[in-house]
């Protein structure tokens, strides 16, 4: 996991640190590493993004461990693939496979996350979630203001696990919007 976060705050370097303002945007797993990335920008360069944005991702707390047995378990992939709406045999085998290999390198990932000493992120959190995922939960969504250390926002959109794909506009209309906000201070809290 930490590789990965260093990789998105290296691409992040030239604009956090000439004060352009960031917006995060994770979905699912990339929700989880968002959030990571959130807190690196705090202890590297003093600076939170103007906002944190998660999208059908579970809470810190419920990834520690969450990979355990499922990176190398075909079957527990494929209904995982199932669950969150993208039956994996209606799928041709090129794109079965490369959404079993995310799946996959995901679970991977997230052997690595251990939750943080302090994980209050402070900058305004949104948590996104669709109204008929089956593997993120409204309460997973709500559960994620446990860790606003300010401002925190809770949306349910139509749809399943990806409804970010299935109905883009709301979504990239709410992310605009969020982007072009007039500049507010992000210096401040702690992670």
């Amino acid at each position: 996991m930490g590789e990965a976060v260093e990789a998105v705050v290296a691409e992040l370097t030239g604009l956090v640190s000439t004060g352009h303002p960031t917006v995060l945007f994770g979905h699912s797993f990339g929700g989880l590493l968002a959030y990571e990335v959130a807190g690196s920008l705090w202890r590297q360069w003093r600076t939170w993004p103007r906002a944190l944005v998660v999208a059908a991702c579970k809470p810190p707390r419920e990834w520690v461990g969450a990979g355990r047995g499922l990176a190398d378990d075909e079957d527990e992939l494929t209904d995982l693939l199932d669950a969150r709406g993208l039956e994996a045999e209606d799928m041709d085998e090129d794109s079965r496979e490369l959404m079993l290999e995310v799946l996959r390198q995901d679970a991977r990932l997230s052997l690595s996350f251990a939750e943080p000493d302090q994980p209050v992120v402070d900058c305004p959190l949104e948590a996104w979630g669709g109204r008929d995922d089956l593997t993120v939960s409204h309460e997973h969504v709500a559960d994620w203001r446990d860790y606003a250390g300010g401002e925190f926002q809770e949306r349910l959109f139509p749809g399943g696990h990806y409804f970010c794909l299935e109905t883009p506009a709301p979504a990239l209309e709410l992310l605009r919007s969020m982007a072009c906000q007039s500049p507010i201070d992000t210096k401040g809290g702690t992670l």
